[in-house]
């Protein structure tokens, strides 16, 4: 939907609710006439909001911490060593993608942890990322 732009003083105003539109004059005046229509939005009180608990899926949650990890250390460089903190939490991701069965992410992300290299950090992306692509 376009956009109203206007201008107040030295300030420019955008109102984004707002659409043109146009309609058609009579003879003898200016062909179209263009005006600005701005739709009645209520706002919403919370009451009116439908009330949800999720429970968080473990094996989202595994996969996703694996990836925020591994990129991460792509970010640090791959060429210096890991630094203990990022170690620890390799560790502790690996483990949570051996709690929830996807144990050969968690051996190629281990297989990182203990030689880190590029070809295995490639290795545990891959995998990590293939799968969750397929969740």
């Amino acid at each position: 939907m376009p956009s109203h732009i206007g201008r107040i003083g030295q300030s420019l105003t955008i109102d984004t609710t707002g659409q043109e539109s146009y309609r058609p004059r009579g003879a003898g005046e200016r062909p179209v006439t263009w005006a600005v229509v701005v739709p009645d939005l209520a706002t919403a009180s919370p009451t009116d909001l439908p009330y949800s608990v999720s429970t968080p899926d473990l094996i989202s949650s595994a996969v996703d911490g694996a990836l925020t990890v591994l990129a991460d250390a792509a970010h640090r460089g791959l060429r210096d060593p890991l630094p203990p903190s990022l170690r620890s939490r390799l560790t502790e991701v690996a483990d949570d993608l051996d709690r929830v069965g996807l144990r050969t992410a968690s051996g190629l992300v281990r297989a990182f942890t203990e030689h880190p290299a590029s070809a295995s950090w490639l290795a545990a992306h891959l995998r990590v990322l293939v799968t969750s692509e397929r969740r």
